[in-house]
């Protein structure tokens, strides 16, 4: 995965764009557009980090381009936008900044300029990016803990008050929910811990060649218990026997989190089938056969890149481990699906195929 920041480059002169190819190619990962248009639909599908806009173009002005970036949905809004023109009267650079604009590059630029304000506004987003990470891991771990925490603190409330008269089972049914709990605790504090490193790209991948049969056999072997005591049974339908490059642990645990989900979209004697199919250079690994339609808000949270505890109460505790699932297909280049259709959900994890 590219580590490179990335930088859209738009302007409809192609002798500018050449420049921006000769300067920055190298150092990041650069996409060029020549309209205002297609500029907005890179800003959706690249995702990148700083948009080096022209004011004047056909169709889309610089300025009618920054104005609709800054109406998206987070993170997209929070992109860093520099606008670069000839024009340089302070009723132009207080129209750039009213639109949404960052900073403002008067052509023709220095290079050395160029690169002091790409650096100093990449540094400023991965500031930004630190803060909203730590805000939405707080959010994640406060909402989460508050159950285990609940089985620490009220039995030991029980075994301070009880005399000794109290019944050794007893107690020792009080120890065992802390105990529990306890760990229970500690378990939640290592996942958060595995998210904040897969979103700061802190934790690194430990990649194997593995089949698509292997990972298809993994799933069903350890979802059979909980599918089982809820009546509900798991197969494996069509397999394409694709090879993939993936870190296996991680894999595993985002195959199981779809299950779950899966599960929780599931009534009793419901037939869960699992299917792989190529489409194009990836391997999507289908879950289906989920009987109930998920409702508009959980089918939110299970599309959308970040998912707050919060917002998303429906998700019933399942925010922290499908945040880390999402995580993880998005290391591996991949990408987590899901729709509803006549029958019910169907959710899919989508991975490269190995080349």
């Amino acid at each position: 995965m590219s580590t490179k920041s990335r930088v859209l480059a738009v302007d409809d002169n192609q002798t500018n764009l050449m420049l921006y190819e000769e300067l920055l190619d190298e150092q990041y990962e650069l996409e060029t557009a020549e309209n205002g248009t297609d500029a907005l639909e890179l800003v959706s599908s690249f995702k990148p980090d700083i948009v080096l806009l022209d004011i004047m173009m056909p169709g889309l002005t610089g300025y009618e381009v920054c104005t609709e970036i800054r109406k998206l949905p987070p993170p997209a809004n929070s992109i860093k936008v520099i606008l670069v023109s000839a024009k340089n009267t302070t009723a132009d650079r207080i129209i750039g900044y009213e639109s949404g604009a960052d900073d403002y590059l008067i052509k023709p630029f220095d290079e050395d300029e160029l690169e002091a304000k790409l650096s100093v506004f990449l540094k400023l987003k991965s500031m930004e990016e630190i803060d909203q990470l730590k805000s939405s891991v707080m959010s994640l771990f406060s909402s989460e803990t508050r159950a285990p925490l609940n089985g620490i603190i009220g039995p030991l409330q029980l075994l301070r008050s009880a005399n000794d008269a109290s019944e050794p089972e007893e107690r020792m049914k009080w120890l065992n929910l802390v105990h529990d709990s306890a760990r229970e605790l500690q378990s939640l504090v290592d996942r958060v811990m595995l998210l904040s490193r897969l979103r700061a790209d802190q934790h690194s991948l430990q990649k194997d060649e593995v089949s698509s049969e292997y990972l298809m056999s993994q799933v069903v072997y350890s979802g059979k218990p909980l599918s089982e005591a809820r009546d509900i049974s798991l197969t494996v339908g069509e397999d394409v026997k694709a090879q993939l490059s993936v870190d296996r642990e991680l894999i595993a645990s985002c195959l199981s989190t779809i299950l779950q989900q899966s599960l929780n979209l599931s009534k009793p004697g419901a037939s869960l089938v699992l299917n792989t199919r190529r489409v194009d250079d990836q391997l999507e690994i289908v879950f289906s056969g989920c009987d109930r339609r998920a409702d508009p808000e959980v089918l939110e949270a299970l599309m959308e890149e970040e998912t707050s505890p919060a917002e998303h109460a429906a998700m019933h505790g399942a925010s922290l481990s499908l945040s880390i699932a999402k995580e993880v297909a998005r290391l591996h280049q991949g990408k987590i699906t899901a729709a509803n259709d006549e029958d019910g959900t169907v959710l899919s994890l989508h991975l490269p195929l190995t080349a």
